[in-house]
């Protein structure tokens, strides 16, 4: 029970940061759309307001690059619940 609760954080998190990426989502984020997702979290945590600086400036800060860059470069293109559970520690 407690394995297939842990395989539903990275469909959770799409959910709730209302990032539905269609039938694809089942298998995963998409590598490239990972911006989508740090963009969508940043406007959430209200991080311009809270710093004091631009959306733009935030964005700086955690690039896809920075977040991606924990993860092994195996050329996949979506992004399974173990990759996810090793970036958000990083988001």
């Amino acid at each position: 029970e407690g394995e297939a609760q842990d395989q539903e954080y990275l469909q959770e998190a799409l959910r709730t940061l209302d990032l539905s990426l269609g039938r694809a989502d089942k298998l995963g984020l998409q590598k490239n759309q990972t911006g989508l997702l740090i963009n969508k979290l940043l406007r959430d945590v209200h991080c311009a307001e809270r710093t004091g600086m631009t959306q733009n400036m935030c964005k700086k800060c955690l690039t896809p690059d920075t977040v991606l860059s924990g993860l092994e470069d195996d050329d996949k293109i979506y992004l399974n619940e173990e990759d996810y559970q090793q970036i958000s520690t990083v988001l």
